[in-house]
């Protein structure tokens, strides 16, 4: 018997509810949401069924934990970067934050950018474009790696070495933001 990939997982449905809720204490609703983005990765992503299904043809439970774990992981670092909105009293809007906003300390922060991205700038055209790509388009090293055919071990030495430079460089009067 043959069955699709799709099927196979959704004979376990309820299981994988199961699973997500016992990341965190949420809904059924909420836990229905993560299964489903789970569903959606998996057809996507895995082009042979085959790695993710046993001989006997059980689904491998721990590779669906482990896609599970990971998307509950992304959605739970992705909450942790949005802004909470603002609160408001009597049409006058108070702005909830923890610490004062410090002017002086942005513009030198600010300035601090601006003398990273000089020196970045000044780098041989290799070591600049590799670690603009990286930290300023936020691409990856694998994603680089696969599109350039430029090793992983060269892409990893390359940033590392750029790292430490900015950092023997600037360390000190990031120090003193």
């Amino acid at each position: 018997m043959n069955r699709p990939l799709l099927e196979l997982l959704a004979d376990k449905h309820d299981d994988w509810i199961r699973m997500v809720r016992s990341f965190d204490r949420m809904s059924i609703d909420d836990a229905n949401d993560f299964v489903q983005d789970m569903y959606l990765r998996l057809h996507k992503y895995v082009k042979t069924p085959e790695r993710i299904i046993y001989e006997n043809g059980e689904i491998n439970t721990m590779f669906v934990y482990i896609t599970l774990r990971n998307s509950y992981y992304r959605h739970t670092k992705n909450e942790k970067k949005r802004v909470q909105p603002l609160s408001y009293d009597d049409d006058t809007i108070e702005y909830k934050q923890s610490e004062e906003y410090d002017l002086q300390r942005g513009i030198n922060l600010s300035n601090l950018e601006e003398d990273i991205l000089k020196t970045v700038n000044g780098w041989h055209s290799y070591d600049s474009k590799l670690f603009k790509l990286i930290y300023y388009d936020g691409n990856s090293m694998r994603h680089i790696s696969r599109e350039t055919n430029i090793s992983m071990t060269s892409i990893f030495n390359t940033i590392k070495n750029c790292r430490n430079k900015l950092k023997d460089e600037y360390n000190e009067q990031y120090k003193n933001l």
